[in-house]
């Protein structure tokens, strides 16, 4: 995101090596709050807890990183655009993928944003921090949405 958000705003292309390749996009909150539900468990059941983890997105989130620059460039309009890096680059695999089930299972934990809204939400974030707006407002208000949206749909770790 900050390369893409970098080239909008210098009037530039965001260049990407490969834009078929398939990544598991989120949110920074969705991990985030996993990993303060992890902390919760962790003091009430301890050692029973204390294992490796993974927080990722569901399996809608997961689209080519072209599909996320053609999102971000309609959402940032102006001149935003994005072309393909043709030059030459090291090996990447062509689909990343993470395995969640552990922690919806025996956490009761899930994503709560969808990609489109991260997308959304990041392109606000970096709006506002460009007009100068008190970011600590701006990044409370966000993770109050997501919050309450948590608290609507009865996830476990709405507060």
């Amino acid at each position: 995101m900050p390369d893409a958000i970098r080239a909008f705003r210098n009037n530039e292309p965001l260049r990407i090596r490969n834009p078929k390749s398939v990544r598991p996009w989120q949110h920074v909150l969705d991990p985030v709050l996993g990993y303060l539900l992890l902390a919760e468990r962790l003091i009430s059941d301890g050692q029973a807890f204390a294992q490796a983890w993974n927080f990722g997105p569901e399996n809608s989130s997961e689209v080519t990183v072209g599909g996320v620059a053609d999102h971000l460039v309609r959402r940032w309009g102006a001149s935003a655009r994005w072309c393909r890096d043709a030059g030459e680059h090291p090996h990447e695999a062509a689909y990343l993928r993470l395995d969640s089930s552990k922690a919806k299972t025996e956490l009761g934990w899930r994503p709560l944003i969808a990609l489109e809204q991260s997308l959304d939400m990041t392109v606000e974030w970096y709006r506002q921090f460009d007009a100068g707006s008190a970011m600590r407002e701006v990044t409370f208000r966000q993770i109050d949405r997501v919050l309450d949206h948590a608290v609507k749909t009865n996830v476990a770790y709405a507060p």
